[in-house]
């Protein structure tokens, strides 16, 4: 998890992950409800995958990606990484 928050994008993709947490959502209600790029989603949900964080329903059309099962395992480690990031005001 350490290497989303000390990253480039990290709070990009923190932002990504908190939407995830509440539900699994495609790339296209991400950037809407983000105010984010796609393309710029794709990549960082992507990062998320390789990651093995994120995991995708694997359709064609209107991938839904959510919490993968180490993510799931790991959600307390999530809202602290959050809490640091909203005490230094990243």
């Amino acid at each position: 998890m350490l290497c989303i928050a000390g990253t480039r994008g990290g709070v990009a993709r923190l932002r990504i992950l908190r939407m995830l947490e509440q539900k699994p959502r495609n790339i296209n209600q991400l950037a809407g409800s983000l105010s984010m790029d796609y393309k710029t989603v794709q990549h960082h949900v992507r990062v998320l995958e390789k990651l093995g964080l994120v995991a995708s329903s694997k359709k064609k059309y209107g991938n839904l990606y959510g919490f993968s099962a180490l993510m799931l395992a790991n959600r307390n480690v999530l809202k602290e990484i959050w809490e640091k990031v909203d005490k230094y005001g990243r």
